[in-house]
């Protein structure tokens, strides 16, 4: 039984791996040109030199020369390419010479960029897009001098305000005082050890923490509550309430592509494909590689070092190198969506790996292999908004939104992770959506001080009359299933009187919920 996602892309296993540059090795500091020649039988569907291939580990690359080669021949004469060795050349056509002498060439088939699919994956964003403001007529007559200083002030500080805003949502990376560096010594490993038995047990702490008071965090003390939780905004219901998805876009929503129909696209590719695979079974088209077939492969990428040491490197390790032909539009970035579930023991499921938020993963999904900083999410099939999950829980399905490219499913997703190389989560590739709202939630708690009938005195919410007339119009709920709103405040520390559609009881908690839009993080590469 042939397997569904792999039918769709033609594939080949190296047999020969070598590299054509200015220098003995691609780590050199000399230029590099980039180029790599790979050899091996076409497997799957037939391979196009006019489409994009990806080397799982390595990156995107396109073809600029396609022979293909008598595989009966190099048998014969026990051709010594037959190797994983990667081997370096400094002149392209003598390689070519001494590789191929009495090995008969079929066919041979250059790249047509008129037809080819472009290596160009991100967009080029218009910083003009959504510009609709008219300029003051100050800074129209030329009057202000000190605008342009003005407005480059005001990003500083927003950028500033929103790190801040930030201080609860880490990376994943674990505090300074409790992550160690291996020492060389016996004792200093002890300690590290130790150290990192430390910091899982307190993430697994926190992940407990968080699934008990889920989104609960205080008010700070030293700041205003209106400046710390500024962006975020009240939802009269989270199911009803509408939310923009186009509303406050980050710079990397620029750079991205975005499909109006995404299951039509996928649909309309996948016949194009099916149909030349057919006519060029017939002999109508050529350009192809036809399935069996043994051929040699001349890949250039972009950036123009980055490719050739991860494969140097890979070739070095022993490792198979696998490659795969990419359908048209499946190298556009955008972003991409995984249901996934996180490995865990049955017996004993708190045991399991802890993963937070946006903490850098690899993502194996088909014949892909990336690098990403996922955020993960609720999946509400009768919603349009979705609620941040801060940590993978176990025993929950979770949704995975990360930049990446375009993939057709369906195909499976494994996640590793980078350090440990461990399988920590399983899943499904979905239909990519940038639209897709992810909202994290604080639930701000107080506790009533006195209650007569349906109104109380609630404190410890907020700690100054400002915050409390502030957020009066969000709506308040409690642990009990009451709900209500703020009248007042009262005195000058905080404290406010609150109605609500039932007498509350002294040992609930009133807790008020605010929003904020969440977006993946980009992996900063080195």
């Amino acid at each position: 039984r042939d397997i569904s996602w792999r039918t769709k892309y033609s594939y080949m296993i190296a047999e020969s791996v070598q590299f054509i540059d200015d220098c003995s090795s691609p780590t050199a500091e000399k230029k590099v040109q980039n180029q790599v020649r790979i050899s091996g039988f076409v497997r799957g569907r037939p391979l196009d030199v006019n489409r994009l291939v990806h080397v799982s580990g390595v990156g995107t690359m396109l073809i600029r020369k396609l022979d293909v080669l008598h595989p009966e021949s190099l048998r014969k004469r026990g051709n010594p390419e037959f190797s994983l060795q990667p081997k370096h050349a400094t002149d392209a056509t003598s390689m070519v010479t001494t590789e191929h002498q009495d090995v008969e060439l079929w066919d041979t088939f250059y790249r047509n960029e008129d037809e080819a699919e472009p290596l160009q994956h991100a967009a080029v964003p218009d910083l003009t897009f959504a510009e609709q403001t008219w300029p003051p007529e100050p800074e129209a007559n030329g009057l202000n001098e000190n605008y342009d200083e003005e407005i480059e002030m005001e990003i500083a500080e927003q950028k500033v305000g929103n790190a801040e805003e930030d201080d609860d949502e880490d990376n994943g990376d674990l505090p300074e005082e409790i992550v160690c560096d291996a020492g060389s010594d016996r004792d200093e490993m002890e300690e590290d050890e130790f150290d990192g038995e430390q910091a899982r047990r307190e993430k697994r702490l926190a992940r407990a923490d968080d699934q008990k008071f889920p989104d609960e965090v205080e008010t700070p003390l030293e700041r205003p509550a209106r400046d710390r939780f500024a962006r975020y905004r009240g939802l009269k219901s989270f199911r009803t309430s509408p939310w923009d998805p186009k509303e406050m876009l980050p710079e990397s929503y620029g750079r991205i592509f975005e499909f109006s129909d995404f299951p039509a696209t996928r649909k309309r590719v996948l016949a194009d494909e099916q149909k030349r695979c057919k006519e060029f079974e017939r002999g109508e088209i050529t350009g192809m590689a036809g399935v069996g077939s043994f051929v040699q492969l001349e890949l250039e990428a972009e950036p123009a070092c980055a490719v050739a040491v991860k494969l140097f490197e890979l070739t070095q390790k022993k490792m198979p190198v696998v490659l795969c032909g990419m359908l048209p539009m499946e190298n556009r970035r955008t972003v991409m969506q995984m249901g996934i579930n996180l490995l865990c023991p049955a017996d004993r499921p708190d045991q399991g790996p802890v993963i937070r938020n946006k903490e850098e993963l690899e993502i194996h999904t088909g014949f892909v292999r990336l690098l990403a900083r996922p955020i993960f999410s609720e999946d509400n099939a009768n919603c349009d908004k979705n609620k941040l999950e801060r940590y993978l829980h176990p025993g929950r399905y979770t949704i995975a939104s990360a930049f990446g490219p375009a993939l057709f499913g369906p195909a499976p997703v494994l996640v590793f992770h980078p350090k440990s190389d461990e399988v920590i989560a399983t899943g499904s590739l979905l239909n990519p959506n940038p639209d897709r709202i992810v909202l994290k939630r604080v639930v701000l708690t107080a506790i009533p001080f006195k209650i007569n009938k349906r109104k109380s005195t609630v404190r410890f919410m907020f700690f100054n009359p400002e915050d409390v007339r502030w957020f009066r119009p969000v709506d308040l709920w409690t642990k009990n299933g009451r709900s209500g709103h703020i009248i007042e405040p009262l005195g000058t520390h905080g404290y406010m009187k609150c109605i609500f559609d039932s007498p509350i009881q002294h040992h609930d908690t009133v807790c008020m919920s605010l929003y904020k839009r969440i977006y993946p993080k980009e992996i900063q590469l080195e």
